[in-house]
C-alpha cells in the first residue's frame, strides 16, 4: 500500500536500501514493512539552519500534496531526519528549530529526529561521514512502537 501511494504522489521518494534487501530475502514481500526516503535538502550536516530553511521551502511548495499522501496511508509513520555534524573538539553547540516548523510537522503528524555525527577536522573525506542524506523524510508503513505514542 505504501509503495503504491508513494509512486502515485509524484514526489521523488526512493525505497530505502534496507527495505529493498528485506523484500528480496522474503517471498512474502507484500506483507513486509517498507521504508521510503525523500531528500529535501542537500545541505551538509554542519548547516542545520540551511536544512531547516530547505524543509520549510519543501513544505511551502508541497504541504497539501504531502498531507494528502500521509492521510492516504493507514499506520504510516513519518520522520524528518536532520543531520548534525558535531565537531569532536567542540565543548557544546546548539541548533534552533523554529516553532512554526515544529507546529507544521506536528499538524502533519511527522516526527522530528536529529542524527548527530561526531566529526574531526580531517573527517570531511571519511567514507563514514554522511553525504546527501540530510533533511531526509523517512516513511514506513508500520505504526510507531507503543512507547512512542
Amino acid at each position: 500500500m505504501l509503495a503504491d501511494a508513494v509512486a502515485a504522489s509524484g514526489l521523488a521518494f526512493t525505497e530505502s536500501a534496507q527495505s529493498r534487501r528485506m523484500r528480496r530475502l522474503n517471498a512474502d514481500a507484500h506483507e513486509m514493512d517498507t521504508s521510503y526516503n525523500l531528500t529535501v535538502s542537500e545541505a551538509d550536516g554542519d548547516e542545520v539552519s540551511v536544512q531547516v530553511r530547505d524543509v520549510d521551502e519543501f513544505l511551502n511548495a508541497n504541504e497539501q500534496l504531502f498531507a494528502e499522501l500521509l492521510r492516504s496511508i493507514p499506520d504510516c509513520h513519518c520522520t524528518i531526519d536532520f543531520s548534525w555534524d558535531f565537531p569532536a573538539t567542540s565543548a557544546g553547540q546548539y541548533n534552533c528549530f523554529p516553532t512554526a516548523l515544529l507546529n507544521r510537522l506536528g499538524v502533519l503528524g511527522v516526527d522530528l529526529k536529529v542524527s548527530v555525527y561526531a566529526t574531526s577536522e580531517n573527517a570531511a573525506n571519511h567514507p563514514m561521514q554522511p553525504s546527501g542524506e540530510v533533511g531526509r523524510i523517512e516513511m514506513d508503513d508500520q505504526p510507531s512502537p507503543p512507547a512512542d505514542r
